[in-house]
């Protein structure tokens, strides 16, 4: 068989799918360093089933997959397609009818590997017995790779021995030697695994023969163990004969206290319903009672929360009436304050005014006198300006006095009208104290009126409650008294219903 054609698509640096063609005479591959010379032999050997990466360059077998580049994305599936001439024949018996025999491999990024003979999915098995004693292998000589021939030189006689030998087509034989060798190794364990299982077999036969002795013993003790059990069974069945007439007779005066028990109880269930109808009324009048008891206490609580309300205002308005009072007494004080200072400085006003016209009276004349007098007497001139000044100063007083009064004025007018609003406050206050005094009159006279309600309802509630009780505890009586007649009951069924069963399956007999 020789290399016809090989197509390569994802493996190592062919990218895209490539084919390579191998014509008659092709005895090598030659090209510059880079261009893929190995990358064709990594292919031959990789699709004839190498299984180390490290004899394809890589480290992992992933690495045969294209990994991308600066252009072009990496791929997830290497595959290489090797097709092999038969033209002469000499394949191997079920593929000699072929003329061309086209064997593939693909390897995907998850680690899945898939083999195919003539587009026929097969195992690795299948490819490797097809090119045994052919001289194409993996590690054939038909596959000579850069270093070889300096290995083949200086290797051992060991090592070329075994290259003679695939030459011959030895190795074929030596194969089907280890595989045949393998088979016996694994006969020879089946058969010892066999010799154990016999040797099992023949000792759990024994213990199985021990086991059939002791049945057949054990069928003739039965045997005579049952002829004992008849006759004591006979016997049993005359004394059991015997005491089935005692048990009829007191079956039948049990039935007699049945029928007597039966109407007990029915007298005693009919007055317990009317007990419980009793207990049930008695009841809801007792929750009715408990919900208005209940009701009256909450607007008794609510009351007195308003009153206690309406004492705390009442309180609060009587401290701003004193210390409106106060405020009162104190603007009071003030006003007379103010009134007498008005009073005063009005006095003063008026002699400073009368000193003021006798002033510029006595000045008129001065002046009148100086006009004559001017040019003769400098000290009537100096008198004149001491005059001058003087009458500045007692106008600059005047001034500041009336300014006075007009504060004075001012201040009263705002005490004047605090005082009106303090009056008006005091007369409100007093009035919402009236009316406050009135309400908690109101309110205590309901206080007590609910109080005397809530005694009537406590009365009350405490009569329903002796009255429940009494009635709790004869309810508790009636269901002590029916619990016993139904203890009674239910023993009297049982022992009717068992010696029913006795009779019907003849027990004993």
């Amino acid at each position: 068989m020789k290399i016809k054609k090989l197509e390569a698509h994802g493996f190592k640096s062919f990218v895209d799918k490539t084919s390579l063609v191998f014509p008659r005479g092709v005895t090598g591959i030659v090209g510059p360093n880079g261009c893929g010379k190995s990358n064709i032999v990594d292919a031959i050997r990789w699709v004839l089933g190498e299984q180390n990466a490290r004899h394809l360059r890589g480290k992992l077998m992933e690495d045969v997959i294209f990994n991308g580049s600066e252009s072009r994305k990496p791929i997830g599936m290497a595959e290489v397609v090797l097709t092999l001439s038969n033209e002469e024949g000499i394949a191997p018996a079920e593929y000699v009818n072929f003329t061309e025999i086209e064997i593939a491999r693909r390897l995907y990024r998850s680690g899945e590997s898939e083999y195919y003979i003539n587009k026929v999915q097969c195992r690795l098995k299948d490819i490797v017995d097809l090119f045994t004693d052919t001289g194409i292998g993996t590690r054939a000589y038909s596959i000579i790779e850069q270093g070889q021939v300096g290995w083949l030189v200086n290797a051992k006689p060991e090592d070329r021995r075994a290259l003679f030998e695939e030459a011959a087509g030895i190795n074929k034989f030596k194969h089907r030697k280890d595989a045949a060798l393998r088979r016996l190794e694994a006969t020879k364990q089946n058969l010892t695994r066999v010799n154990d299982i016999i040797g099992e077999v023949k000792r759990q036969m024994n213990s199985l023969n021990r086991q059939a002795k002791k049945a057949e013993r054990y069928k003739t003790m039965r045997e005579e163990l049952k002829g004992f059990e008849l006759f004591l069974a006979s016997e049993e069945y005359k004394a059991l004969k015997q005491k089935r007439s005692e048990n009829e007779n007191k079956l039948e005066t049990l039935k007699d206290k049945e029928i007597e028990l039966t109407t007990a109880i029915s007298q005693k269930a009919g007055s317990l319903e009317e007990a419980r109808a009793r207990y049930l009324k008695e009841e809801a009048s007792l929750k009715a009672i408990r919900q208005k008891a209940f009701e009256i206490d909450s607007q008794i609580k609510d009351r007195e929360k308003e009153i206690q309300l309406a004492e705390l205002r009442i309180g609060e308005l009587r401290r701003n009436e004193e210390r409106l009072l106060k405020e009162i007494e104190e603007l009071k004080v003030q006003q007379d304050t103010v009134r007498q200072e008005t009073l005063w400085l009005n006095g003063l006003l008026s002699e400073i005014n009368s000193e003021v016209e006798s002033e510029e009276a006595r000045l008129l004349n001065e002046e009148n006198s100086l006009k004559d007098i001017e040019r003769k007497s400098q000290e009537s001139e100096v008198r004149s300006q001491e005059l001058r000044k003087r009458k500045d100063e007692i106008g600059n007083k005047a001034a500041q006095i009336k300014n006075n009064i007009a504060v004075c004025l001012k201040d009263e007018e705002r005490l004047n009208l605090t005082v009106g609003k303090a009056l008006r406050e005091k007369e409100e206050l007093e009035k919402k104290g009236r009316e406050s005094e009135v309400r908690s009159q109101t309110l205590k006279s309901k206080k007590e009126e609910l109080s005397g309600r809530k005694q009537d309802i406590v009365r009350t509630q405490e009569s329903a409650s002796e009255q429940l009780k009494d009635s709790e505890a004869r309810l508790a009586q009636k269901d002590s008294e029916l619990i016993s007649f139904k203890e009674d009951l239910s023993h009297s069924s049982s022992r009717l219903h068992t010696l029913k069963e006795l009779e019907k399956n003849l027990e004993g007999f």
